[in-house]
C-alpha cells in the first residue's frame, strides 16, 4: 500500500451540520497524506527518475501532499471523486455543484447547489503539484528528490517569462511557483533570448545588462531563484532564461500521488478517515488537470502497486489533445507554453502514426496492454478547438482522416463556450 499514513489535522461540520437529503450532514477533513512508494514496483516503472531518490528504511520513496476530505458525517459515501486541484485550487465541487465561477484560491468550500452531497459522494481534493506555495487555500506537495550519487544533481532548464507590464525582476519559474535554482549568481554561462512572438527570431541579451538576483528596496540583491533587468522585461515580448539548475525532483510523484489517494479510499488503508470502503471511484481534472490525467492514462498508472485497478472513471475537462511537464527531470508543471512537454505525440487514444517517423503510438496503449482501463470521458469546449490542439485528439496526425476512440472512451464538444467561467 502506497498510502503509509494520514495525519488529520482539522475535522469540522460541513456547513453548521446543514443535511444533504438521505446522505445527511457531511463533514470536512483537511490532513496530510504520507506516501511510501517501491521504487522497482512495475506499477511505478514510467516514473522518470524514481530510481534516483533516497529511500527510507523499509526501502520506499516517500513524500506527503495535502489533502482536504468531504463525506457524509454519519452514513457511508455511495462513491468517490477526487479532485485532481488546479494549481493547488480546489475545483470538483465548485464545478458540479453549480458554484458561481471564480478563480481565487480560498479555504472555504461554497456548497453551491449540493448536487454532489445529495447523491452521496465523498470529494476528495489532493494536493500534487510540488511547486504549488503551499496554504491554507492551496493544497501542494512535498516530492522526493533527485540525488545522483548522494547529492543533488545539475541540468540545464528554461524558463519562458510573457510580462503583461515592465517589471524588473521575475521568478525563476512558471507563474509564482517555486523555483529551480540557479547553480550560481554568475550568469557568465547563462543566456536570455527574446523574441516578439512564438515562432519569431530570437535575439540573445548581453550578460551585463540582466543578473541572477531579486529587487530588494528598488535595487538588486544576488539571489539564485530570480531573474533581474533593471530595463524591464517589456510586455509583448517572450523571454527564454536558460541556465544551469539544481535541486530538481521525482515530477512523475504528481502521478503516483493521484493513483495512491484513489486506492487508499477505494480498498482502505493506513488511517484511512472514509468509513467504509467506496465501489466505485473518479477521478475529475480541469485544464492543466485534465491534461495531467492524459498524462496518468499514457503513463499507464491506473494498477496501484497490489496491481488493482483504481479509478473506474475519469473526467478530463478542457484538456484539448494535450499532456503537460509531469513526468521529466526539472518539470514544470504549470508551463503550457508552445511547443513545450505538453505538445508531445501522440495524441489519439488509439495507435496514429507520427508524420515526423518517430513510428505509431496511441495515448492509452500502455494502460489498454496492461490492464486497468477506466472510462474515460473527454468534454472540450470551442477555445481548445481554437487554440489548435482538440482536432489532434480524433484526427490522424496528418489531418487526413478522424480517427474512432477505443471503446472505454468518449469525447464531447460544448460548443460555442469558453476554456473556463
Amino acid at each position: 500500500m502506497a498510502v503509509v499514513n494520514a495525519e488529520i489535522i482539522n475535522k469540522t461540520p460541513f456547513e453548521n451540520g446543514t443535511p444533504w437529503g438521505k446522505y445527511g450532514p457531511y463533514e470536512r477533513i483537511d490532513g496530510t497524506i504520507n506516501f511510501g512508494v517501491e521504487p522497482d514496483n512495475p506499477a511505478n516503472s514510467a516514473i522518470i527518475d524514481l530510481e534516483h531518490s533516497p529511500v527510507s528504511q523499509a526501502g520506499k520513496v516517500t513524500f506527503t501532499s495535502d489533502f482536504v476530505l468531504l463525506q457524509p458525517s454519519d452514513r457511508e459515501p455511495t462513491r468517490l471523486l477526487v479532485d485532481v486541484v488546479n494549481r493547488g485550487r480546489k475545483r470538483a465541487i465548485p464545478d458540479f455543484n453549480m458554484v458561481s465561477p471564480t478563480l481565487s484560491p480560498s479555504s472555504e468550500i461554497d456548497p453551491g447547489d449540493g448536487f454532489l452531497f445529495r447523491n452521496g459522494y465523498a470529494v476528495l481534493s489532493v494536493g500534487w503539484q510540488y511547486d504549488v506555495y503551499g496554504s491554507s487555500s492551496l493544497l501542494g506537495m512535498d516530492p522526493p528528490a533527485v540525488k545522483v550519487n548522494g547529492d543533488f544533481t545539475e541540468g540545464i532548464n528554461l524558463v519562458e517569462i510573457r510580462p503583461n507590464q515592465i517589471q524588473k525582476c521575475y521568478l525563476l519559474a512558471n507563474r509564482i511557483h517555486k523555483p529551480y535554482p540557479s547553480v550560481s549568481t554568475d550568469n557568465t554561462n547563462a543566456r536570455i533570448l527574446v523574441k516578439e512572438w512564438e515562432d519569431g527570431p530570437e535575439t540573445e541579451i548581453p550578460s551585463s545588462k540582466w543578473s541572477f538576483a531579486k529587487e530588494t528596496e528598488g535595487e538588486p540583491t544576488p539571489d539564485v531563484e530570480h531573474v533581474y533587468m533593471d530595463a524591464g522585461f517589456q510586455p509583448g515580448k517572450i523571454y527564454n532564461v536558460i541556465y544551469r539548475a539544481t535541486n530538481p525532483v521525482v515530477s512523475g510523484a504528481t502521478l503516483m500521488s493521484v493513483r495512491d489517494v484513489g486506492s487508499w479510499i477505494k480498498y482502505g488503508g493506513p488511517n484511512c478517515p472514509v468509513k467504509a470502503t467506496v465501489k466505485h471511484a473518479y477521478a475529475y481534472g480541469i485544464s492543466q488537470t485534465g491534461r495531467l490525467l492524459r498524462h496518468y492514462l499514457y503513463a499507464g498508472m491506473n494498477l496501484d502497486e497490489k496491481g488493482r485497478q483504481v479509478y473506474d472513471g475519469i473526467l478530463a475537462h478542457v484538456a484539448g489533445g494535450r499532456r503537460g511537464d509531469f513526468n521529466h527531470r526539472f518539470a514544470q508543471p504549470s508551463q503550457q507554453s508552445s511547443p513545450g512537454f505538453g505538445h508531445l505525440f501522440p495524441f489519439t487514444d488509439v495507435p496514429s502514426l507520427d508524420p515526423f517517423g518517430r513510428g505509431t503510438e496511441g495515448l492509452q496503449d500502455r494502460q489498454l496492454k496492461i490492464g486497468g482501463s477506466p472510462k474515460v470521458v473527454y468534454t472540450n469546449t470551442s477555445a481548445e478547438y481554437w487554440r489548435g490542439d482538440a482536432s489532434l485528439s480524433h484526427t490522424d496526425p496528418s489531418g487526413c482522416c478522424d480517427v474512432d476512440f477505443p471503446d472505454n472512451t468518449r469525447s464531447y464538444f460544448f460548443s460555442g463556450t469558453q476554456h473556463v467561467p
